[in-house]
C-alpha cells in the first residue's frame, strides 16, 4: 500500500495519468496474480510507454530490494545465531502473523459476500492446515468453484427471463499471450535449478491477492517439498522480506540464495516477478477484453473466498514457526490490533515489534 501510495502521488505530481485511470490500475493490479505493487507498475508504465516502459520499471522496481534481499541472505548465517537474535526473529515473525491476520479480516469484509463464500474459505483454510493439500490444488478448485457457481447463476437467470442466453460483446477469450506463464509452468520440472523455475513462476503466475497469499503455496514447495529452508528460516525469511524496502515477494530472493546461491537468486526473483509483467502489460494493452471476459471474472469471483482461507493457513502454519509462547501471542494480537485500527505503516509495526521483543529478552523475558 505504500508503494501504491507513492505511486499516485507521482502520476499527479507529472500529470501523466488522471486519478480515475490510477484507480484503475490499482483494481486491475488486485485482480492479477502477483504483487500487487508489481502488476500496477508495469500496468501504469505499458499504458505510458509501451513494451520496453513495462520491462524497465518492472526491472527498477525490483533491482534495489532484490540488492538488499541478498546481503541479508549473505549475512544471514553468522548474524542468525547472535546472542538475543532469537528474540528479534520471535517479534518480527509475530508481528508477520498479526499482519496477515490483519489482512484477512480486511479482505473478508470485500470478499466474504454469502454463505457459500464464507464456506469455500473455511474449506479452504481445512485443506491446507489439516490435509496438507497443495495450495495450487486449492486454487484450481476454487476458481473452479466460481466458474460453476457463475454458470448457474447465469443459466438460472435466463431460464427466469425465458430468453436464449447470448455471447456478449467482448467476452473473447484473453490474448493467448497471457497464457504463457501457465506453459511455462508446465514445461520445467527437473533439476534444482529447473525446481527453482518452476516453484517461482508457479507463484506468481497463480496467486492473486498479493505477496502474502503466496505464503502457502511457497512454504508447501520450499519446506515440506524440497527442504531447502527449515520452517522457522521460512518465517525468518519472510520477516526479512517485509523489513526490506519494495514488495514481501522480495523472498524469493532469499530462498533462492538458499537453495541454488547467487543463480538460484537471479532465477528466483526473474521467476516470480515475470508473470506480474508479462499479465499486467497485457491487461494494459488488452483492457477492453480483460474488463469483459466472463470467465476470468468467474474465477476471481471463487478464487476470492479461498485466499481468505489461504491466508488464515499461512498464520497458522507460520505461527507454529514462529510465535513462541504468550509473549509472542500477545505481540501477534497488538499488530493485528493496531494494523487494523491505526493503519500504520506495516514495515514500522514490525520494526517495533522486533525491537520491542529484543528490549524484553536483554530483560529477560
Amino acid at each position: 500500500m505504500a508503494v501504491l501510495s507513492l505511486i499516485e502521488r507521482e502520476m499527479e505530481k507529472r500529470k501523466w495519468m488522471s486519478e480515475d485511470e490510477v484507480l484503475e490500475a490499482f483494481a486491475i493490479g488486485q485482480s492479477l496474480p502477483g504483487a500487487v505493487a508489481a502488476n500496477t507498475t508495469a500496468f501504469i508504465s505499458m499504458r505510458l510507454s509501451g513494451w520496453l516502459g513495462a520491462a524497465l520499471s518492472t526491472l527498477t522496481f525490483v533491482l534495489p530490494s532484490f540488492l538488499l534481499i541478498l546481503a541479508a541472505a549473505l549475512a544471514y548465517p553468522y548474524f542468525r545465531h547472535l546472542p538475543r537474535m532469537d528474540a528479534l526473529f520471535q517479534g518480527l515473525t509475530a508481528a508477520v502473523v498479526g499482519l496477515i491476520l490483519a489482512l484477512t479480516l480486511n479482505l473478508g469484509q470485500r470478499a466474504i459476500k454469502s454463505a457459500w463464500s464464507f464456506g469455500l474459505a473455511a474449506f479452504s483454510c481445512a485443506l491446507l492446515v489439516l490435509s496438507g493439500t497443495a495450495a495450487i490444488q486449492v486454487i484450481l478448485l476454487a476458481g473452479l468453484i466460481g466458474i460453476f457457481t457463475d454458470s448457474f447463476q447465469e443459466n438460472r437467470k435466463r431460464r427466469s427471463r425465458k430468453k436464449k442466453g447470448k455471447r456478449r460483446a467482448g467476452e473473447e477469450p484473453p490474448t493467448m499471450l497471457c497464457f504463457l506463464p501457465w506453459v511455462l509452468v508446465s514445461l520445467v520440472s527437473a533439476g534444482v535449478l529447473w525446481e527453482v523455475l518452476r516453484v517461482f513462476l508457479t507463484a506468481g503466475a497463480i496467486t492473486f491477492g498479493g505477496g502474502f497469499v503466496m505464503l502457502p503455496l511457497l512454504e508447501h514447495e520450499v519446506v515440506t517439498q524440497a527442504g531447502w529452508l527449515t520452517s522457522q528460516e521460512f518465517a525468518d525469511a519472510m520477516a526479512l522480506g517485509q523489513v526490506t524496502p519494495g514488495p514481501v515477494v522480495i523472498t524469493a530472493t532469499f530462498i533462492g540464495f538458499k537453495a541454488a546461491g547467487f543463480t538460484g537468486a537471479i532465477v528466483a526473483t526473474l521467476a516470480i516477478f515475470f508473470p506480474s509483467f508479462l499479465l499486467a502489460s497485457s491487461a494494459a494493452r488488452y483492457l477492453d477484453q480483460f474488463r469483459a471476459n466472463r470467465p476470468v471474472k468467474a474465477f476471481l469471483k471463487g478464487l476470492a473466498p479461498a485466499v481468505l482461507g489461504m491466508l488464515l493457513a499461512a498464520a497458522i502454519s507460520l505461527g507454529r514457526a514462529g510465535v513462541v509462547g504468550p509473549v509472542g501471542l500477545v505481540i501477534a494480537g497488538l499488530s493485528c490490533a493496531a494494523l487494523l485500527w491505526l493503519r500504520p505503516n506495516p514495515a514500522l509495526v514490525v520494526f517495533v515489534a522486533g525491537g520491542g521483543r529484543l528490549v524484553l529478552g536483554y530483560m529477560g523475558v
